[in-house]
């Protein structure tokens, strides 16, 4: 059971590495941008929903990339489901 706690919390670190460099660049830059699109065109609604939606594709693509980066720095030494 002891064996379980180190994967579970190098999982919880990289989740958190994500979610913190989205939510900072979401907070900060996403919303600069937003706000220049409304200065130019006027059009407060469809800046904000543009990166509604271009939000979560972001936090995707950011996934998908630690997660690549986690195979690559970290490969599997063994196959899964075979003892130990």
């Amino acid at each position: 059971m002891e064996r379980v706690y180190p994967a579970l919390t190098s999982q919880f670190v990289l989740l958190m590495l994500a979610s913190s460099v989205t939510s900072q660049i979401s907070a900060e830059e996403l919303t600069a941008v937003a706000n220049y699109i409304q200065s130019d065109t006027y059009r407060a609604f469809e800046s904000y929903i543009t990166v509604a939606v271009f939000y979560p594709a972001l936090s995707f693509v950011m996934r998908l990339g630690f997660w690549g980066l986690g195979l690559l720095l970290f490969p599997r030494r063994r196959r899964l489901g075979t003892p130990l």
